[in-house]
């Protein structure tokens, strides 16, 4: 199986701005990752978040991944309790070293 990527977007019908959107993608191994999700701030709270989610954890299963993984960055753990709804929780901490210019 090659890698796939699905792009879900959340569009305001009255405006036709984008507030929200979602990347998952499937690699050869059948491995899927949320790659981003966001949803614009004056539109946080009206269940766009947890409708781009469903949305790509249905597309997930309908191809029968082995694994869902979301990676977070360190300073963002306020999403935990987000993610924690779909079964997503922390299972490691990966430290990065940055060199010093």
């Amino acid at each position: 199986m090659s890698a796939k990527l699905r792009v879900d977007v959340a569009v305001d019908v009255i405006t036709g701005q984008t507030v929200g959107y979602c990347v998952s993608s499937i690699d050869a191994e059948n491995t899927v990752e949320v790659e981003s999700i966001f949803v614009a701030s004056t539109y946080r709270g009206l269940g766009i978040g947890d409708c781009l989610m469903r949305r790509a954890l249905a597309w997930m299963d309908e191809k029968g991944t082995v694994a869902k993984i979301v990676g977070v960055a360190a300073g963002n753990e306020q999403v935990f309790s987000f993610y924690s709804r779909y079964g997503f929780f922390a299972r490691r901490t990966v430290l990065k070293q940055i060199k010093k210019a």
